[in-house]
């Protein structure tokens, strides 16, 4: 035994106090031998169906309380040969003590999955419902729905969703989901998600609520080819890192919020109309120039932004408020930002890094093939021109929004009136005007 968490799947009847090791799980090398207090009636451990419980012992984090049964130091983890369950009753004048069970001990190395969850087919994903199910079936003691009929959950360990030799889909909505790992050590909450290069392995999050309590899980999506990743107005909560993989048709997180997380890793993942807020570190980690991260808001982070690779990037639409710093250059070298479609551009920042924050102005409505320039005002000095206009009638002109203007605009059709708008401030907010041409009813073209 090296580090590892032992889980004991017991029904204890009237314990005493947890602080007064009401319920002890016990380890010992022949030599030394603790009892460490792990619950009581005050905490009855992770529950399990019919009044069974589930009590942890993490060897990388022991609790604080403890008897010595035996010797005077703590057991040799390597050379661990006892295990034990010891229940502290109140004292009682007369009569029998109830009665305690002990079905079952497991162990699990910490960094090792605790459960495997996989299965269920396209027309009928897994869903935490099923978990939960199977888990009462088998008394695992790694799901539980503690409120029946809701659809919130408690997961107790660390897991791999999906199965790298078989197809295997999940897909649940609307559901909140507690990943528990108080008084475990860090690795021991961990949710590797599986890729399968002969099928689909499928993991869909909608409007559910990740919340971590205790020792955060960290993400690894390894989950590449044709294998389907969506995440969509969901929450994640205290959770630790999220390493995504890189962009495809499949793969997205949309609408979605990540609160006081660890390093989100976004490779080149669709990565959109999201928000990273409150984290302690780096927020989110853009190192390639291809990234997908758009429309999105970073707000009240330590860094909002880490950029490890050189290189000219822009942000599309990516919004920052209340950060202590921006963007947390770690390249070792030169980052271009330019800043487009945003009302918070990034403006603070660590290392050689350059931002130019762009404003866009619009014009809708036109007819199609219209022409269209603007002038600065006073001057013959044209700052956009285009031809013609496509056929959704918008044009888009992007300007330094460190540099405010005033432009005249003027459109142009053959057949209708010429417009001549006057004046308009090209401001770092930019801005959008909706245009009315009428036909011209004297045009002649012989």
């Amino acid at each position: 035994m090296t580090s590892c968490t032992i889980y004991y799947l017991v029904k204890p009847s009237n314990p005493e106090t947890k602080a007064n090791g009401g319920v002890r799980l016990i380890i010992g090398d022949g030599t030394n031998r603790r009892a460490y207090y792990v619950g009581g009636n005050d905490d009855l451990g992770l529950p399990v169906k019919g009044g069974w419980g589930v009590f942890r012992l993490d060897t990388a984090n022991f609790p604080a309380s403890y008897s010595q049964d035996a010797g005077s130091a703590a057991p040799t983890l390597t050379a661990i040969t006892q295990v034990g369950v010891g229940i502290l009753q109140p004292s009682k004048a007369v009569g029998n003590s109830p009665n305690t069970w002990l079905d079952r001990i497991a162990y699990i190395t910490n960094g090792s999955p605790a459960f495997l969850i996989n299965g269920g087919v396209s027309a009928a994903p897994e869903a935490f419902a099923d978990l939960v199910s199977d888990d009462e079936t088998n008394g695992w003691g790694f799901f539980n729905n503690p409120i029946a009929g809701s659809k919130q959950y408690g997961i107790y360990g660390a897991a791999e969703w999906g199965d790298s030799a078989a197809a295997s889909y999940f897909e649940d909505s609307n559901a909140q989901i507690f990943f528990i790992g108080s008084g475990l050590s860090a690795g021991t909450m961990d949710q590797d998600v599986l890729g399968y290069s002969g099928g689909t392995n499928s993991l869909i999050f909608q409007n559910c609520i990740l919340v971590a309590i205790g020792a955060a899980p960290n993400w690894n999506f390894n989950i590449a080819d044709h294998n389907i990743l969506s995440i969509e107005s969901s929450q994640f909560i205290g959770q630790g890192t999220f390493a995504f993989p890189a962009s495809d048709v499949n793969k997205q997180v949309l609408d979605s919020i990540f609160d006081s997380c660890g390093l989100i890793t976004t490779s080149t993942l669709k990565f959109e109309e999201s928000t990273v807020r409150n984290a302690s570190g780096n927020g989110i980690s853009i190192s390639s120039i291809s990234h997908n991260v758009k429309n999105s808001y970073f707000t009240d982070n330590n860094y909002a932004i880490q950029m490890p690779t050189t290189g000219d990037f822009t942000f599309d639409g990516l919004e920052f408020i209340g950060n202590t710093i921006d963007i947390n250059n770690t390249s070792g070298g030169t980052i271009n930002i330019n800043s487009v479609n945003a009302e918070n551009p990034p403006t603070t920042y660590t290392g050689d890094t350059n931002i130019v924050a762009s404003a866009i102005h619009k014009l809708t409505g036109m007819v199609q093939y219209s022409e269209v320039t603007y002038v600065e005002t006073g001057t013959e000095n044209v700052l956009f021109h285009i031809e013609d206009v496509d056929e959704t009638g918008i044009t888009e002109y992007s300007y330094n929004a460190a540099i405010e203007k005033t432009a005249d605009i003027h459109i142009h059709h053959v057949g209708y009136v010429p417009v001549l708008i006057p004046a308009i401030e090209l401001t770092a907010a930019g801005g959008s005007i909706p245009i009315t041409q009428r036909i011209d009813r004297f045009y002649s073209n012989p």
